[in-house]
């Protein structure tokens, strides 16, 4: 793929390419998403995205005027006719370029796992009878929790930038924004994602009638059995196959080799 014709995906892979994924943040805050806008960037427009070393900004643009310098001589490409000369440089470069691009597929350097913090169904069980399990808060507690947790995870990721996946439960959400606090704006990409929720137990629990749900559920196995407008374990289980995947082997190289968070 020419880099003319290159998107975020692409845009990302090559920086990853070159040892400076730390900017694949900056370069979607600011819009690069097109092989014809990267093709236009110079120094002036490096300083403004951040890029501050005057090592890194030398090698970008001599990447760059590479990467100019091959959208030339493949325009001028055209077919031949048999028996006719073939442009062997141009034809090398596109060879290479379609090498570099089907070896786009990572591994992230780190997952980290991060359970939301303490929150309202934590110390009052009772409450699950009148506000449903995804609108309960962290409590003050959960939150400095989650402000820790974010803090020690900077320690060990120093400026390398993370990815979160992020449930669409309340607590879980309070728990990313109080972490994220550690970071730097453009450190951080994030995504909401369903699959990441616990088991739904039901839209509201009856505290008088729990006990005997549980004793049924114990009788017809934790695996099988299905709450009353929740759903069974074995669907759960079937998400965290799916988002485990997913987490694992990277086909997008905009959150390639990153941290990630879940």
């Amino acid at each position: 793929m020419a880099a003319w014709s290159w998107k975020s995906n692409e845009i990302a892979g090559w920086l990853h390419s070159l040892s400076l994924e730390e900017y694949v943040p900056a370069f979607e805050l600011h819009a690069i998403s097109s092989g014809e806008v990267l093709l236009e960037l110079k120094e002036e427009h490096l300083k403004e995205m951040g890029v501050l070393k005057i090592g890194h900004r030398i090698l970008l643009l001599k990447k760059l005027a590479e990467l100019a310098k091959r959208k030339n001589s493949v325009g001028t490409l055209e077919m031949t006719p048999a028996g006719g000369a073939i442009d062997v440089p141009t034809l090398y470069d596109r060879l290479i370029d379609e090498k570099w691009r089907r070896n786009l597929t990572y591994f992230p350097k780190r997952i980290f796992i991060l359970r939301h913090g303490e929150s309202e169904g934590n110390v009052d069980q009772r409450i699950y009878a009148r506000v449903p399990d995804s609108k309960l808060q962290l409590t003050d507690k959960g939150v400095r929790q989650a402000k820790d947790a974010g803090k020690k995870i900077k320690d060990i990721i120093g400026n390398e930038s993370i990815t979160c996946y992020v449930s669409p439960f309340m607590r879980s959400k309070q728990t990313f924004e109080a972490a994220k606090e550690s970071f730097l704006p453009t450190q951080v990409t994030w995504t909401e994602e369903p699959r990441i929720r616990e088991q739904e137990w039901g839209n509201y629990q009856d505290p008088d009638t729990m006990d005997e749900v549980m004793q049924q559920r114990r009788e017809l196995g934790s695996f099988y059995f299905r709450f009353q407008t929740g759903e069974r374990w074995i669907v759960l289980l079937s998400f965290c196959y799916c988002i485990c995947s997913d987490l694992c082997v990277c086909h997008f190289p905009s959150v390639s080799q990153r941290c990630r968070c879940v």
